[in-house]
């Protein structure tokens, strides 16, 4: 990944500078982050309540999901489905 995922950064008090926190925190979770997008997240994670939030429940969702266990449905669900529509 590059080294200049974050560029010219808008102030966090902005709007612009809230979503690239909110782009920065995605990136972060996707473990696409650079050097600098982890500087701007700890510079700016403080500020920004609503990125941490987001980055909480990211990070949560993502520990879940790798916990549960990959289920198969049933071969019949399609039809069963559209049985139970009158389809």
């Amino acid at each position: 990944m590059s080294q200049d995922n974050v560029s010219n950064s808008a102030p966090i008090n902005t709007h612009d500078g809230k979503q690239k926190c909110l782009e920065v925190v995605q990136l972060i979770i996707d473990g696409e982050a650079c050097e600098k997008d982890l500087a701007y997240f700890k510079n700016n994670i403080e500020c920004c309540s609503k990125s941490m939030e987001q980055y909480n429940l990211h990070k949560e969702l993502k520990e879940c999901l790798k916990r549960v266990s990959e289920v198969c449905p049933p071969d019949n669900l399609a039809d069963c489905i559209k049985k139970d529509l009158n389809l």
